[in-house]
């Protein structure tokens, strides 16, 4: 009977060290790959949108025409270019609105870094919430399996009926069964944050 406690109990926790493990590994991690990820997007974006537009070249194309001039007491038309200040305000207009589009692609970028930041802060909140409740079912098991096995000393001498044996029974398989999904919530939580670090 010892035997198995001692099985059950290091069943248990050979879990929870696993998980552990897992969970302290990856929190030993940097944020990398986050930093990594949105500078690749906000690059990705700014080139994008850089290939959209329409080459500013044409802004700095002088005007071609005609104009006359007086050579040796004679009238002649001769082609002529020029540049005009307009063409310089509309290339510094168009200049702002890019500088304006791209910072608005930077700023929407940060943003959705920074709200994986804060859903990563809050999956680490709720394993620090489900830690602790990891634990006091762990205390809970290891009461249930000492009454356990004192009831089947008792039980093996008739000094308790079989229904009082089997509830106890029950009650430690109850305790494994909400220790277990306490973990698979765990490693759920951890799933999540291992996607929004991206890691592969």
């Amino acid at each position: 009977m010892k035997f198995r406690l001692f099985r059950s109990l290091l069943f248990e926790f050979i879990i929870v060290v696993i998980y552990l493990l897992l969970y302290s590994n990856l929190m030993a991690q940097d944020s990398t790959n986050i930093e990594l990820h949105y500078r690749m997007v906000l690059d990705a974006r700014i080139s994008e949108f850089q290939y959209s537009q329409p080459s500013r070249i044409m802004n700095f194309i002088p005007n071609i025409g005609t104009t006359t001039i007086v050579s040796n007491g004679q009238i002649k038309v001769a082609p002529s270019l020029s540049l005009s200040l307009s063409q310089f305000l509309r290339d510094s207009k168009e200049q702002k609105i890019l500088n304006a589009k791209i910072s608005s692609i930077t700023k929407s970028v940060e943003l959705e870094k920074k709200e994986d930041y804060n859903k990563i802060a809050t999956l680490n909140k709720q394993i620090n919430m489900v830690k602790e409740e990891l634990k006091i079912k762990l205390d809970i098991l290891t009461l249930k399996e000492k009454i356990h096995a004192y009831d089947s000393s008792r039980f093996a001498n008739h000094q308790i009926d079989p229904d009082a044996f089997y509830r106890s029974k029950i009650d430690i398989l109850t305790a494994q069964y909400e220790l277990r999904l306490i973990y698979q919530k765990l490693s759920s939580l951890q799933f999540q944050i291992q996607n929004l670090y991206r890691y592969e």
